[in-house]
C-alpha cells in the first residue's frame, strides 16, 4: 500500500472548539436562564432556532443557529448531532422563537423536537429542552408537551 492511499484511510478525530468563543463557561439550566441569553429572539420579526451545546455542567460550549422565515425555520436533526459531537457536547438546549406572538407549540415544533431528540439519543446526548420564546413570555416545549 502506498503512501497516500494509507493516509486515505487513517481517520482522525478531534473536538473542535472555537478559540474566540465569547460565551464559554455560561451555566444555562432553567427557561429565565436561557431566555434571558437569547433576548434578542424576543424583539425579532422572523424566526430563528439555536441550538445551545452544553458540557456535562450544563455550561455553554458551543451554538449551532438557523435563520428562517416569518413563520417557519427548518431544522436538521443531522446537522445538530453533528455539532454536538464536534464539540463534545453531552447536553444541548434548543432555543427558537415564534415572532406572530404565539406561545403555543405548533405541531411542527413538537415533531422536531421529537426527531432531534431522536437522533441525539443515538449517541447518548441529552435534549435537556426546548425553549419557545414570543415577546417576553418564555415557554418549555419538553415540559408542556411530552411530560
Amino acid at each position: 500500500m502506498d503512501t497516500y492511499t494509507s493516509c486515505a484511510f487513517r481517520l482522525e478525530t478531534r473536538r473542535i472548539a472555537e478559540t474566540d468563543f465569547p460565551y464559554g463557561g455560561q451555566q444555562l439550566s432553567s427557561v429565565a436562564s436561557v431566555q434571558q441569553f437569547c433576548a434578542s429572539l424576543e424583539v425579532i420579526d422572523f424566526e430563528k432556532f439555536i441550538a445551545l451545546l452544553l458540557n456535562s455542567e450544563n455550561k455553554l460550549i458551543g451554538l449551532h443557529i438557523q435563520q428562517g422565515t416569518a413563520n417557519q425555520c427548518a431544522t436538521f436533526p443531522r446537522e445538530i448531532t453533528k455539532y454536538c459531537l464536534l464539540t463534545g457536547a453531552t447536553g444541548v438546549i434548543l432555543v427558537h422563537n415564534h415572532p406572530s406572538g404565539s406561545i403555543t407549540p405548533s405541531p411542527q415544533d413538537k415533531s422536531a423536537t421529537q426527531e432531534i431528540k431522536k437522533a441525539l439519543n443515538l449517541f447518548e446526548i441529552l435534549l435537556l429542552d426546548h425553549v419557545l420564546i414570543s415577546g417576553v413570555t418564555a415557554t418549555s416545549i419538553l415540559v408542556s408537551c411530552f411530560s
